[in-house]
């Protein structure tokens, strides 16, 4: 009598499909995160361009002006120059936030690939372990094959 013992591979693949679904998550996760950090950069690459022009034209309308001998003039010019500088300042603000969430946004960004790093590596130690056991399951396999053999010969 003689039977044969099919290997069991249910569990390998509802782990390696689970492991998968986890790194799916994951990237579905960071690609956002991704996304938002590119539009962080972008906003305060533009907002210092516009802070860097707007002083630039302020500099060229004092210089133009600067022959105005008209003390009206010069006021207003120099009322005009404030208000710009109170909105430079409002504007560094910004640019100062949002290089602070910027930069506490990389660090979620590598704490979350030093987890995942961590359970890759979880991963690759049970992939081995269950080659592993799969070696052990089919010696152990292969020995009752060739008891049966020798029982049936009896």
């Amino acid at each position: 009598m003689s039977f044969h013992v099919k290997e069991d591979t249910t569990e390998t693949h509802k782990a390696f499909t689970k492991s998968r679904s986890e790194q799916l998550l994951l990237i579905a996760f960071l690609v956002p995160v991704f996304i938002s950090l590119l539009g962080v950069y972008f906003g305060i690459t533009l907002l210092s361009e516009q802070w860097l022009r707007g002083d630039s034209k302020m500099e060229v309308r004092l210089l133009r002006n600067s022959q105005a001998t008209n003390g009206v003039e010069i006021w207003d010019l120099k009322r005009r120059n404030e208000s710009q500088r109170t909105l430079s300042a409002e504007q560094m603000a910004d640019i100062q936030r949002l290089q602070r969430e910027k930069d506490e946004a990389l660090g979620e960004i590598n704490s979350l690939k030093r987890g995942a790093q961590s359970q890759n590596d979880e991963i690759v130690s049970l992939r081995e372990e269950n080659a592993t056991l799969a070696q052990a399951a089919s010696k152990l396999a292969a020995e009752l094959r060739r008891h049966c053999d020798e029982s049936e010969k009896l």
